[in-house]
């Protein structure tokens, strides 16, 4: 990131040690205050400086004159307590400084300050699912579909990942270091320490969080509408309008998926067909030929998606046909497909 000739980490060092021009420290205010990375990263060169300074102040002690001192000093005591008590004092006045630079440099070593970010990656293909551990400990559960970005580690203020698709978090306690989850679209999920789920996928018209224990605070991208759920509450936040709406939900509907299971309450055919796509790694087509919607109630676990479209049949007037995934002319193959018609209910 440059502006001018500056670049963004050189900016931050001069403007983190009073060197930077004010144009330059207002550019680089502004870029602070809109990314966490970089005001993690501006602490922590305010940690480096001040370690710096205490390292250069040290260096200039003067360890011979001190001896000297100290060896005329004691030819003026009488007594071998009085001595023993003198060269005590004087040996950890002495000491002090080096203790304090050892202290200082096992400090820059073992917290790795000096060590950049990186970043990883974790996908899950449709028809998978994924569980994975944090560098902070805590526990992501990955849906079919799925992906999330990490840092290698996490900055000292907050610990923030991004998320495609749906996962479910299981967050390490840590009043110091919110965690934030943000999604494709934006919006931010905040957290101390709890377990939730966010579905993000982006076909989908909304953004869903469902809090199971703890505390989370669900914000807009643009910062303008949030909420505050309790255990059993989801937040719906639609795309389109931006709007937040927050109600009770069944916590076992919702996240029974972690083991493999599609549960569905009063659902419409619609997003349990779009479940499924992703569950069985298949497209699925829906044409309908009546504006009535049939919401379903179910569990599945070990069935086939055959078996599951022969069950639906059994509540709504519909058909479907099967076929197999081809090969391309560039090797390839085409992925399996499903054709569900819907048709009008007899009257």
């Amino acid at each position: 990131m440059k502006r001018d000739n500056w670049t963004i980490e050189d900016s931050l060092i001069r403007f983190c040690k009073g060197t930077c021009s004010e144009e330059e420290a207002q550019w680089i205010r502004k870029e602070v205050q809109e990314s966490y990375e970089l005001q993690d990263r501006e602490e922590e060169i305010r940690k480096i400086i001040v370690l710096e300074e205490d390292i250069s102040e040290y260096k200039g002690y003067n360890v011979g004159n001190a001896f000297l001192r100290t060896r005329q000093r004691i030819g003026l005591i009488k007594g071998k307590g009085n001595l023993l008590r003198f060269v005590s004092r004087y040996a950890a006045a002495i000491l002090a400084p080096f203790m304090v630079m050892s202290a200082i440099f096992a400090y820059l070593y073992f917290s790795g300050l000096n060590q950049p970010v990186s970043y990883a990656e974790i996908t899950t293909p449709v028809g998978t699912i994924m569980r994975y551990e944090l560098p902070d400990q805590s526990i992501v559960w990955l849906n079919a579909g799925s992906k999330l970005r990490f840092p290698s580690r996490f900055a000292t203020k907050s610990r923030e990942v991004e998320l495609w698709g749906e996962g479910f978090f299981e967050v390490k306690a840590n009043k110091k270091r919110p965690f934030f989850v943000r999604t494709e679209e934006g919006s931010k999920i905040y957290a101390y320490g709890t377990k939730f789920n966010v579905s993000s996928y982006s076909d989908n018209d909304f953004i869903e969080t469902v809090l199971e224990s703890g505390s989370v605070n669900v914000i807009s991208a643009d910062g303008k509408v949030s909420a505050v759920l309790k255990p059993g509450e989801r937040a719906l936040f639609y795309k389109t309008d931006q709007k937040m709406v927050v109600e009770p939900t069944g916590l076992y509907e919702k996240l029974a998926w972690r083991e493999g299971k599609l549960v569905f309450r009063n659902v419409p055919l619609e997003v349990i067909l779009k479940k499924l796509s992703r569950h069985f790694n298949v497209d699925i087509k829906l044409d309908k030929a009546t504006d009535k919607n049939y919401l379903y109630r179910a569990t599945f676990n070990h069935e086939s998606i055959f078996q599951i479209l022969d069950y639906l049949k059994l509540s709504a007037p519909l058909d479907w046909s099967f076929t197999e995934s081809e090969q391309k002319g560039d090797s390839s193959f085409t992925r399996r497909s499903i054709r569900v018609k819907v048709k009008s209910a007899p009257e």
